[in-house]
C-alpha cells in the first residue's frame, strides 16, 4: 500500500468581512498519476531528469513506488548540467491567492557545497526566475526542512546540498496580502533544477516524490461596501516575540482590533483609542491568524501574521 503524505488544508472561514474560501488548484503527484502536470525542459541539452523507477544505491526506491521523479533513473549526475522540471499553476481570473501550499518528500547526494538542487519560482509573464527562498511576491512564507541563503552551492545560489540518505519531508507556505488587490497573477510556475560544477564526484543527485499544490482564495476578500481603505501594517511578519500592528487613527477614534483563528474564532479582541497595538507571540500557539481593525462598525484594515516556533 503506497504511503502518502496528506496536504493539510486550511479550515473553510465564513465570517463577515471574508467569503469563504474556494480552493482554485489543487493537485497530488505521485508520478503514478497526475504526471502529465510537470514539464521537464527538453530546451536543456542534457536534460537528466526522468520520471521512472530509480535503480541506485542511495536513490534506491520511490516514495511511493514504484515510481518517482529523479536525475536519471541509473546513472550518476554529469558535471557542468544544469537539468531542469517545472509545474505550471493557472487559478481562474478575475480571482486573488490567499495561501499557497507546497509540500514533498526527497532524497538527494551532492557534492557539498558544489553541487545541489534548488527551487524557484516565477509569476505571469516574468522572464526571470527567483529562488523560492527570495520570493517577496507573498506578503511572507513559511516553510519547515528547506534549504536556508547560507546553504550555497557554485555560483552562491541556496540550494540543497551534501547528502540525505533517508526520507526527507519539506513543506512550503505562501501568504498573499489580504485586502481587495489592484492585480491578479495569471499565474505560478515552480521550477525544480539542479546545479553541477566541472568536478565528477560520480554522486547520485535528486530524487522526489509525492509533490502537493493548492492555492487558496483570498481569505480576505472585503465586503467593499462596508470597508474604508486598508492601511494597516505588521511588522515583523511573522511573530517571533513581539511585533507591531499599526493603522491609520490620527483622529483618535475608538477602535477594535479583533482576532481570528483559521476556523474563524475570535482569539483576542482590544478596544483602544491609539494607532498601535501589540502582537505577542506569547498570546498564542503556532500558526496563522486574521485581524480586522473596525470604527463605528465599519471595518478599516484587515489582514495576516503568522506566529512562528
Amino acid at each position: 500500500m503506497k504511503q502518502i503524505y496528506l496536504l493539510a488544508i486550511l479550515s473553510i472561514i465564513n465570517i463577515k468581512m471574508y467569503s469563504q474560501i474556494q480552493i482554485h488548484y489543487s493537485a497530488s503527484i505521485n508520478f503514478e498519476s497526475n504526471s502529465h502536470l510537470v514539464e521537464i525542459d527538453t530546451s536543456q541539452i542534457p536534460n537528466i531528469w526522468q520520471m521512472g523507477k530509480p535503480n541506485k544505491t542511495i536513490l534506491n526506491s520511490a516514495y511511493s513506488v514504484p515510481y518517482g521523479i529523479i536525475t536519471d533513473t541509473i546513472n550518476t549526475y554529469p558535471i557542468n548540467n544544469f537539468s531542469s522540471f517545472q509545474i505550471k499553476i493557472l487559478p481562474p481570473p478575475f480571482s486573488c491567492w490567499g495561501t499557497g501550499y507546497l509540500s514533498f518528500v526527497h532524497k538527494y547526494d551532492f557534492e557539498n557545497k558544489k553541487d545541489g538542487g534548488f527551487i524557484e519560482v516565477k509569476y505571469d509573464q516574468d522572464t526571470n526566475w527567483t529562488n523560492i527562498i527570495f520570493d517577496t511576491q507573498p506578503l511572507f512564507h513559511y516553510s519547515s526542512n528547506l534549504y536556508s541563503d547560507s546553504d550555497t552551492i557554485i555560483g552562491n545560489i541556496p540550494a540543497y546540498t551534501g547528502t540525505l540518505n533517508g526520507w526527507g519531508y519539506t513543506d512550503i507556505m505562501w501568504v498573499w496580502q489580504m485586502g481587495v488587490k489592484s492585480e491578479f497573477h495569471d499565474s505560478l510556475t515552480i521550477r525544480f533544477s539542479i546545479k553541477s560544477d566541472s568536478n565528477n564526484t560520480n554522486q547520485e543527485g535528486w530524487l522526489i516524490d509525492n509533490i502537493s499544490l493548492q492555492l487558496e482564495d483570498c481569505t480576505g476578500k472585503i465586503i467593499s461596501s462596508n470597508i474604508k481603505s486598508d492601511c494597516s501594517n505588521i511588522y515583523p511578519n511573522p511573530v517571533v516575540k513581539t511585533s507591531v500592528l499599526e493603522f491609520s487613527n490620527n483622529s483618535k477614534a475608538l477602535t477594535k482590533i479583533s482576532i481570528f483563528d483559521l476556523n474563524g474564532k475570535v482569539i483576542k479582541c482590544t478596544d483602544i483609542y491609539e494607532n498601535n497595538v501589540l502582537i505577542n507571540k506569547n498570546d498564542f500557539i503556532e500558526g496563522v491568524y486574521h485581524y480586522q481593525i473596525s470604527q463605528n462598525d465599519n471595518i478599516i484594515g484587515a489582514g495576516k501574521f503568522l506566529i512562528s516556533k
